[in-house]
């Protein structure tokens, strides 16, 4: 088997549509869990597949977007709605134009997924969709005569164009994670250890051998069967699956892909892009991040057209995400960009408590400053809670999008987040620790240049401190309270009596004297929290404590 290092044949190469072409750049933060995982080529534009789930998730979230080349979002078309989880597995481009996708569903009761494939047009209207009898459609490919192959794990099926069903065959001991049409009478798969198998339109064996490494993808072009492995290794196969020859590309390949495009094939990864004439040979490298601005192996997802690139990702801290897409024109000419906010937490105000069905939550107020360590001023950035997982299907978060704070480079604002969800407080426990998180992402709606100072934390302490009372009370309180504490007492009180109501965390929110002769008293206290508080007053020289339950509107 021959392997040859890179070899640079040196000639320039000018793509001219490229000229008329302008890269753009867009963080997608409709919520704080939004990620994009699949593009394609569609037209002089884009195809993009991603999710987003808000803040309190409840069923979600996933879509494609028509994107045009100056990267205008021209439609938007959801997977899916009611339930709890969706998200597109795969992506490709039909030979008219369409867009094929497969997508995998789950509801909150059940738990099982099952399998959607639609076929959409470019100005986004759908032209068929159908649901499938399969939990794990990992994969799919269209042929040049428009069938198309879904990888369901254990098995292939074999559409129309129309996807209408034609054929369905196992593909034992071969757990395919992808595949591709290796013409239009056979079909190429693979498994995550290296293991390549080919079968006949009709499911016969045809092949079967293993590359080293991990393959990351494969394409058939101009006669040649190709793989591409993470470690960035070229590979050309014969008939029987043999390597036959093989390239070294270099590093950042991990999530490598290959672009077939008319007389031309790029190698995509997340350091440079490689382009490959029709003979295999290398025609130019191009550096993708010239600007070191982005981690390594942040972008998973990647498409091309005669002159631009789509390089797509899921980018964030601590939970918190956004949809990032990005492009590149071939020659290398991209828009730099300086964003860069930082974020710390100034104060945790209060931690008090709601009831929630039946169950008492501790929340907290939190206030943030935002800070421009960037160049341009940054008019939106979101702010976001981490949140947390609910009862049943649910999930907690709090997020807020600022939008025209014209905050200078050097400049900060003061960002007030109310009734941040904490864990479920353990009662037997006098004191907890909980910590507190909260991500400020997407300047202007870009990529924040510098993810080490998005994320902030500190912790919220819950003090019960008082305990309920175990003796016989020598006042009755009407509980749950609204906005008044009414008070009983067995016998008028003797002499004047001092009371005390504090939150939760033991800090004092009001006081009042209940003069002598009283056998009931009215105290107003308006402004208080949902949640938990403690009455305290002092009878004969001992201190008593009822906890008591805010519960309003």
């Amino acid at each position: 088997m021959a392997h040859h290092a890179l070899l640079l044949v040196t000639f320039p190469v000018i793509c001219l549509s490229a000229i008329a072409q302008t890269p753009f750049e867009q963080a997608d933060q409709r919520t704080p869990h939004t990620g994009y995982s699949h593009a394609v080529v569609m037209g002089s534009g884009w195809a993009v597949a991603g999710s987003a789930y808000p803040d309190d998730v409840w069923g979600g979230g996933a879509f494609l977007l028509g994107i045009g080349p100056d990267g205008d979002v021209m439609w938007e078309h959801p997977v899916a709605s009611g339930f709890l989880m969706s998200g597109v597995t795969d992506l490709a481009t039909a030979p008219n134009g369409d867009i094929v996708s497969a997508s995998t569903l789950i509801d909150c009761d059940v738990l099982m997924p099952y399998f959607l494939t639609e076929r959409t047009a470019p100005d986004g209207s759908t032209v068929w969709s159908r649901t499938c009898p399969f939990d794990n459609v990992t994969a799919l490919a269209v042929a040049e005569n428009g069938d198309i192959a879904f990888s369901t794990g254990t098995g292939i099926l074999i559409t129309d164009a129309d996807g209408d069903s034609l054929n369905w065959f196992g593909t034992p001991d071969t757990y395919s994670m992808d595949l591709m049409w290796d013409g239009d009478s056979s079909l190429l798969t693979n498994r995550w250890d290296g293991i390549l198998a080919r079968w006949s339109y009709h499911g016969g064996f045809l092949a079967a051998d293993t590359v080293a490494g991990s393959i990351t993808d494969m394409a058939h072009w101009h006669g040649h069967r190709l793989v591409l492995t993470t470690d960035g290794v070229l590979r050309k196969l014969n008939e029987v699956l043999s390597v036959t020859d093989s390239m070294d590309l270099g590093d950042g390949f991990a999530k490598g892909r290959l672009l077939p495009l008319t007389d031309r094939l790029l190698v995509l990864g997340n350091e440079h892009m490689t382009e490959l004439d029709t003979a295999l040979a290398v025609t130019s490298m191009i550096p993708v991040d010239p600007d070191n601005e982005f981690p390594a192996d942040l972008f998973s997802a990647f498409a091309a057209n005669d002159s631009m690139v789509l390089m797509t990702s899921t980018s964030g801290v601590g939970g918190i995400s956004a949809g990032l897409v990005r492009s590149l024109v071939q020659n290398g000419d991209h828009e730099p960009h300086g964003e860069n906010v930082g974020i710390t937490i100034l104060a945790i105000d209060s931690v008090y408590y709601h009831l929630q069905n039946g169950i008492v939550q501790p929340q907290v107020d939190v206030t943030v400053r935002v800070t421009n360590l960037g160049p341009t001023v940054v008019n939106d950035v979101l702010v976001a809670h981490k949140g947390i997982n609910g009862i049943a299907c649910g999930y907690y978060g709090t997020s807020q999008h600022v939008h025209n704070a014209g905050l200078a480079p050097g400049a900060a604002m003061d960002i007030p987040l109310p009734g941040l969800w904490l864990y479920y407080a353990p009662w037997d426990f006098v004191t907890l620790d909980q910590p507190v998180c909260i991500a400020a992402l997407s300047p202007n709606d870009l990529y924040d240049r510098d993810h080490s100072d998005n994320y902030a934390c500190d912790t919220a302490h819950i003090v019960l401190g008082i305990d309920d009372v175990t003796v016989t009370p020598v006042f009755v309180v009407t509980n749950p309270i609204s906005d008044a504490i009414d008070m009983r007492f067995p016998e008028p009180r003797a002499t004047p009596q001092q009371v005390e109501l504090l939150d939760a965390t033991g800090r004092r929110v009001g006081t009042t004297l209940v003069p002598a002769g009283s056998g009931s008293y009215h105290w107003p206290l308006p402004d208080l929290h949902n949640g938990v508080y403690f009455l305290r007053m002092e009878y004969s020289g001992a201190m008593t404590a009822h906890k008591l339950l805010r519960q309003g509107d």
